[in-house]
């Protein structure tokens, strides 16, 4: 081996500093030994990316060699995400490890995270149809790819009422749409309004109080808010037999554009209609009472005696199950 081969063989192993090369070829180096290492990937555990989450990771990675590293990660945009041997919390993807000895020696390598097959769902093409008389209401257009279930969610009566990617033939109402596949990913899609061809208030707060103890009826107060271009409405509250407990009118007021509809009503599972001049039944919305029996958590309770009747005596911490609300009195 002449003395050049010997020299680049010497620097790419020690990083060696050239100092001076003569005519005659006399070398006078000066070298460190610390910074000779190699990166080991024997070892290599990679993980894969679920379903879009961050939970793909490198493992295994070792750096034989002599002295302190440092090591950055960078992603495929050489952004930093990491600064350890091992790479945790990623993304689907490729990323560069470099290695920095104590004399500023950098090695690096490429590894790729793959990604195992998740879903994916197209809404650019959602046509929605409102519902008339006939409940004939409709979600079309999704496009859903690498799902092995869907599921279609009423969130007013809170039940499954599809597994296609359509949903057809549905009345008035809310319905959330998830898609699943036999990976154990999952992935929603949001949720989807099919509004009536006859105009109806909007539900903005349901307020809820059980009835307790001797208490046969709770009460319900219905925030609801009227649209201007609504006309009269007629409303009805039936049980879930179909009996009618609760009926009236909605009706638009100018100065009173959000009204208060308060019930009493027992325990029971409940649905409110409206119909216009169209004469059809449209599903407003759901709730249920529940009868609920009281009792004391008295290992909850804290007692502070008065001391020299200076009036600073205490109670504190009383808990009651079975209470919808806080106890009111005292």
């Amino acid at each position: 081996m002449n003395k050049l081969s010997l020299l680049l063989t010497l620097i790419s192993c020690f990083n060696l500093s050239f100092v001076s090369f003569s005519k005659a070829h006399n070398l006078s180096l000066n070298y460190q030994t610390e910074g000779c290492f190699t990166i080991n990937t024997s070892g290599l555990i990679i993980t894969p990316n679920t379903c879009g989450n961050k939970d793909g990771s490198v493992n295994g990675i070792a750096v034989n060699g002599e002295g302190k590293f440092t090591y950055v990660w960078k992603d495929s945009l050489s952004t930093v995400v990491g600064n350890g041997i091992n790479l945790k919390d990623a993304l689907a993807g490729t990323y560069k490890l470099e290695v920095r000895g104590a004399d500023c020696v950098v090695q690096s390598i490429s590894v790729t995270i793959d990604e195992i097959k998740t879903i994916v769902i197209d809404l650019s093409n959602v046509k929605i149809i409102s519902a008339g008389c006939d409940n004939k209401g409709s979600v079309m257009g999704i496009k859903i790819y690498d799902a092995t279930r869907v599921e279609w969610r009423s969130l007013i009566t809170q039940t499954i009422v599809s597994n296609s990617a359509d949903l057809v033939n549905l009345p008035v109402g809310i319905y959330k749409l998830t898609a699943y596949n036999a990976t154990g990913c999952k992935k929603d899609a949001g949720t989807f309004n099919i509004t009536s061809q006859t105009l109806i208030p909007r539900i903005e707060n349901i307020d809820i109080e059980d009835p307790t103890c001797s208490e046969s009826k709770g009460n319900v107060n219905i925030k609801l808010n009227i649209l201007k271009e609504q006309e009269n409405l007629s409303f009805t509250i039936v049980d879930s037999t179909g009996q009618v407990l609760e009926s009236g009118a909605i009706v638009y007021n100018a100065n009173f554009n959000i009204i208060d509809k308060n019930f009493r009503l027992p325990p029971g599972s409940f649905q409110m209609f409206v119909k216009g001049s169209s004469g059809c039944d449209i599903l407003l919305t759901s709730f249920k009472l529940s009868k609920n029996e009281l009792s004391l958590v008295s290992d909850s309770i804290g007692v502070f005696n008065d001391q020299c009747d200076q009036k600073i005596g205490r109670i504190l911490g009383i808990k009651i199950k079975g209470l919808s609300k806080p106890p009111k009195g005292r």
